[in-house]
């Protein structure tokens, strides 16, 4: 009978009978732990210099018709499908055309060419065409940047960003930037200590995480 209401994928969310039936108190603790969060009251800003971060992800070559105004504006990777300097470029111009003041960039897993590991996978044209224009845009690749809001009280951000990507159950090949063995401990001692924000690619683990 479970197999039946399994999931096709690990990409698919399972049925609320499965996830009572394989994990009954997992089951519980979420229900109460999503109810919560729906009962919670919007809280103010606790400061009069408040900053609005924008964060977008996953675009994959589109480009959405409106983007929210904001003092931050982050993209968290999979900038493309094909992962070529064309449309890295075609999407950093369309970044950079925005009004925000600070954007930081990461890489994706679909962002072929800004892993040297995956670029080889690329025809031998693609792989080769110039460089990238990054103009205002700060992209990080294990790197941090402090960012500083003077309308906002000179109030400074510390940003780290960091794409790499746990390899899925599913094969996958080695087009795929960023990646790393599940299991692998990739994380450990790579963090700087003082964040303020952390950018990634992949969900906190056990949190919106593949199983």
């Amino acid at each position: 009978m479970l197999s039946r209401l399994a999931p096709k994928s690990d990409w698919d969310k399972p049925s609320p009978v499965y996830a009572f039936l394989t994990s009954p108190i997992a089951f519980a603790a979420r229900t109460m732990y999503y109810t919560s969060l729906a009962l919670q009251v919007k809280p103010e800003p606790a400061i009069p210099h408040s900053i609005r971060v924008i964060c977008l992800s996953d675009t994959h070559t589109q480009i959405p018709a409106k983007v929210p105004l904001g003092d931050l504006l982050i993209h968290a990777g999979d900038m493309c499908n094909f992962g070529d300097v064309t449309e890295l470029q075609a999407q950093i111009d369309w970044l950079k055309s925005l009004p925000h003041k600070h954007k930081v960039v990461i890489s994706g897993n679909h962002d072929v060419y800004l892993d040297p590991r995956s670029r080889r996978t690329l025809p031998h044209a693609n792989k080769q065409f110039g460089t990238l224009d990054w103009g205002n845009i700060h992209y990080l690749l294990h790197h941090e940047v402090t960012l500083t809001f003077p309308e906002h009280g000179g109030r400074r951000l510390k940003v780290y960003g960091a794409p790499q990507v746990p390899i899925p159950k599913a094969p996958e090949g080695p087009e795929h930037a960023f990646r790393y063995d599940r299991g692998d401990d990739a994380w450990s001692e790579t963090v700087p200590s003082g964040v303020d924000i952390l950018i990634t690619h992949t969900p906190p683990r056990w949190h919106k995480d593949l199983p």
